[in-house]
């Protein structure tokens, strides 16, 4: 008798190791799936069009960077420690592009636009209480005013 109450408590044994078993694996398998899953919806959310149309985008602000060489010469004039993606976010700003259009020429987020402009407002020499577009609309207009 004690010999059949053994075998019934390794068998139960046995078979919740099964069962351990069986739920890790079928855990790994869920994951498998979800990162299978992710893969995919990242490489059907990033076409190849979308990268060609990213570049062409940055060509994009580049060529109004091109456009506005005395904008930015004034600009380097005035504030020399800017960076060349600063220098283009205040060529963008100085076509007066919407904070969305500028977001995407640049090919980053628009919450990440808000932290640039406030990064650029704080290296600017701006006076007290002034706003950024109308400084950086303003430069250069004292020079064309004194000729």
């Amino acid at each position: 008798m004690l010999f059949y109450l053994m075998i019934g408590i390794l068998v139960a044994l046995f078979s919740l190791l099964l069962c351990g078993i069986w739920r890790v694996m079928e855990q790994m398998r869920r994951v498998k799936r979800r990162k299978a899953d992710y893969e995919s919806r990242v490489s059907a959310a990033e076409p190849e069009e979308v990268v060609l149309s990213r570049a062409v985008e940055a060509d994009a602000a580049d060529s109004y960077v091109e456009e506005h060489a005395a904008f930015i010469r004034d600009l380097r004039r005035a504030v020399p420690a800017l960076t060349r993606g600063e220098e283009r976010l205040c060529v963008l700003i100085r076509a007066r592009k919407r904070n969305r259009e500028i977001a995407r020429l640049l090919g980053i987020d628009e919450s990440s636009l808000y932290t640039l402009r406030y990064r650029l407002k704080r290296k600017l020499p701006l006076p007290e209480g002034a706003a950024l577009d109308d400084w950086i609309l303003g430069l250069g207009k004292e020079d064309i005013d004194t000729r």
